[in-house]
């Protein structure tokens, strides 16, 4: 059964992107040591795929959903639903 935009809720995700430290030979002292925090508003797709946490970036009026994006649970700072 396919579920509807309105049986998900809209949420905002905070958590930390893997990235590039530098572009090129560096030395470990010289590399950039910020996080990278990444922002993410979608569709929560609960229980979607173990491990993770799953929106869609949009869901049609049949239910399918475009653009399912996963984000490792361990990864996730915080999760607000708005």
């Amino acid at each position: 059964m396919k579920m509807m935009m309105a049986d998900h809720a809209k949420v905002l995700i905070i958590w930390l992107d893997a990235h590039a430290a530098s572009d090129g030979w560096t030395a470990a002292d010289d590399m950039d040591k910020e996080p990278c925090r990444v922002s993410t508003l979608g569709w929560l797709i609960p229980e979607a795929k173990e491990g993770y946490v799953t929106v869609a970036q949009s869901i049609a009026l049949d239910g399918e959903c475009y653009h399912l994006f996963c984000v490792p649970v361990g990864m996730v700072e915080s999760l607000t639903v708005l």
